[in-house]
């Protein structure tokens, strides 16, 4: 129960960091809660006639306090305005697949919710200034319009941050960047520590024994849409407390719909309806990928941005070159991190779980389809052969013969058309004059 309580929270807490509104909203509240703690401070000590405090009258402070609000809501306007700009640049020029992680700058959501704290901030002061009455001796605080006034002075300085900070963001060399280090950080992930100390024959041999002695329960998809994550701590959990065998035919990038079958599941008569909605609930099928778990998705990006600066109508090759040199610092990463589990199992063998990880053929097929759009173009096929070269020799040396022989087939293929390759070493840079 409680680790179940414990997988909402998380769940619910990943939702809300990786929306656009969560934390603005957070930050925004930080503007109310100083006005009424500056507030009371005012009330309690009526502070008045101190060096670099406001001085001035009740009108004076409600003038203020009235530009600095809508100032800031029409430099709030201003700002949502240049994002929408951006992510239209960011959709048409690069990729659509790189708005998410715009969204989810932390930089663009702190100023935007810091400018909404200064307007809360300056319109609650500002309900509270009186002018004195026969009744009435009035209110001027002090302290908080004076911090006001400074936080009217660092609503500018935010201006300008955002403005730095987006005409950072949006240069090629950071998206692919940014792209390539979740990618690597996702590769770098650690796996479950559970046993998983099965060869690959022995794995096939104990599947085509399941389906020879029995038929397995089926599990399809809820709904249409890209595999996001699977929870494997919490599957494995489960799996093991039922003693069941499982086959899950998905990975995270896989897009299912109704009628996939994600999971085969021994022995069937054990599978009941309450379990299929538990294992469903760490199968997490969302609209759109999440470079979490899925690097294939971060791969995707950059092959998408290169695919799309080697098109006729962009014809950026020097785009399409950073890309594919970010394509190999990622596979470079791949090849040397150490093999992925893809069983697990427990209880001498009684539940035993087979997962489906990506081949690495399949990160190598953005090469065929980048080499497809070179338009014949020397610089960028150089580029591309010597990225393959390089990779393969990072599998040389780690003695890791099957994707050795994989690269080897695609340098066979992938060879630019003219000799310059031929003088250069197999993993040499680009000589200057091709730059």
């Amino acid at each position: 129960m409680f680790d179940e309580v414990k997988k909402t929270l998380d769940d619910s807490m990943r939702a809300l960091l990786n929306s656009f509104w969560f934390v603005p909203a957070l930050v925004s509240l930080f503007g109310p809660f100083l006005a009424i703690f500056l507030l009371m401070v005012d009330h309690t000590f009526q502070v008045k006639n101190v060096p670099l405090l406001f001085s001035g009258g009740s009108a004076e402070a409600s003038t203020i306090l009235s530009i600095i609000a809508g100032s800031l809501i029409t430099v709030a306007g201003l700002t949502f305005s240049i994002t929408i700009v951006v992510l239209q640049l960011l959709s048409s020029q690069y990729t659509p697949r790189a708005l998410r992680s715009f969204l989810q700058d932390r930089v663009t959501q702190v100023v935007a919710g810091g400018f909404f704290a200064i307007f809360a901030y300056s319109l609650i002061v500002l309900m509270t200034v009186r002018d004195p009455a026969p009744f009435d001796p009035g209110f001027l605080p002090t302290v908080s319009i004076t911090v006001g006034i400074n936080l009217g002075f660092l609503g500018l300085a935010l201006l300008l941050i955002f403005i730095h900070h987006t005409g950072q963001i949006i240069q090629v060399s950071d998206i692919a960047a940014r792209i390539a280090t979740q990618t690597m950080e996702a590769i770098d992930a650690p796996s479950p520590t559970w046993s998983h100390e099965l060869h690959k024959d022995e794995v096939f041999s104990l599947i085509q024994t399941w389906h020879t002695s029995e038929k397995p329960a089926q599990l399809r998809a809820p709904l249409a849409g890209y595999i996001q994550r699977i929870s494997i701590t919490h599957l494995l959990q489960d799996i093991e407390f039922l003693r069941l065998q499982v086959h899950l035919l998905v990975s995270p990038g896989d897009f299912v719909t109704e009628e996939t079958v994600i999971a085969h599941i021994w022995p069937a008569h054990a599978v009941d309806e309450a379990f299929r909605k538990t294992l469903l609930h760490c199968i997490y099928i969302e609209r759109e990928r999440d470079i979490a778990q899925d690097i294939r998705f971060g791969v995707r990006q950059l092959a998408d941005i290169a695919l799309r600066a080697l098109s006729p109508a962009v014809n950026d090759p020097t785009t399409g070159i950073l890309c594919i040199k970010y394509l190999q610092a990622v596979l470079e990463r791949l090849v040397r991190r150490q093999s992925q589990p893809d069983t697990y199992y427990f209880n001498n063998r009684a539940g035993i779980l087979k997962i489906r990880q990506p081949s690495f053929e399949e990160y190598l097929a953005v090469f065929a389809e980048i080499k497809h759009y070179t338009g014949g173009n020397q610089r960028v096929e150089i580029v591309l052969a010597n990225a393959l070269n390089a990779i393969h020799d990072v599998a040389t040396r780690l003695r890791n013969e099957e994707d050795s022989d994989l690269l080897a087939a695609f340098i066979a293929d992938f060879a630019p058309t003219g000799s310059a390759l031929e003088s250069q070493p197999a993993t040499s840079d680009l000589p200057c004059t091709l730059l």
